[in-house]
């Protein structure tokens, strides 16, 4: 269904199947050690969870071995509509664009506050939809990998895998690394 996470290295894991996961991990002898990848664009989701914050250092890591640029994406998720008066009100209404801009920035500035990303080239990016939906639009800008954290904030931050991780594993056309 989603195939199996297997370790990479301390609390990353690739998931079985990727193109990544296929380049990097033989069978017989494990993680292939020296093998030739390039990353130029990194996409890494934040919801500021202990998770995502380490998605993000490890994101960091790699985008300085191989001078990549990180874009690190924050998704406002979309709330539910409600009804008033008979009138269906879409839950966006609650929150003004430039208010919803806000959040997300602040998110964003949680998740990078102790990394050091002196020499990394980075766009930070809101935007308002469901997080795995929107996390797969950005990957068709070129994106190389996507670094997201195995579990945040969600309504199932209890879950060994988080239903975000998962649909974006399930889905993806390019590598993902799930950080825990």
């Amino acid at each position: 269904m989603y195939g199996s996470l297997v370790p990479f290295s301390s609390g990353v894991f690739l998931m079985k199947g990727s193109t990544f996961f296929q380049t990097v991990y033989n069978k017989d002898k494990g993680v292939l050690k020296g093998v030739s990848i390039m990353f130029k664009k990194i996409l890494v989701s934040t919801d500021a969870s202990e998770y995502s914050c380490h998605a993000f250092a490890t994101a960091v890591d790699i985008a300085k071995q191989y001078n990549a640029k990180i874009i690190i994406l924050h998704v406002v998720d979309k709330p539910d509509n409600f009804s008033y008066m008979g009138a269906l009100i879409s839950g966006y209404a609650l929150f003004s664009d430039d208010k919803i801009s806000e959040i997300g920035q602040q998110v964003i500035k949680d998740t990078i506050k102790g990394v050091d990303t002196k020499g990394v080239k980075m766009i930070s990016k809101v935007s308002k939809g469901y997080a795995a939906a929107e996390i797969l639009k950005e990957m068709e800008n070129g994106i190389d990998l996507i670094v997201m954290g195995s579990r945040g904030h969600g309504p199932l931050k209890g879950a060994l895998t988080g239903s975000v991780t998962l649909n974006v594993l399930a889905q993806a056309t390019c590598p993902v690394m799930v950080v825990k």
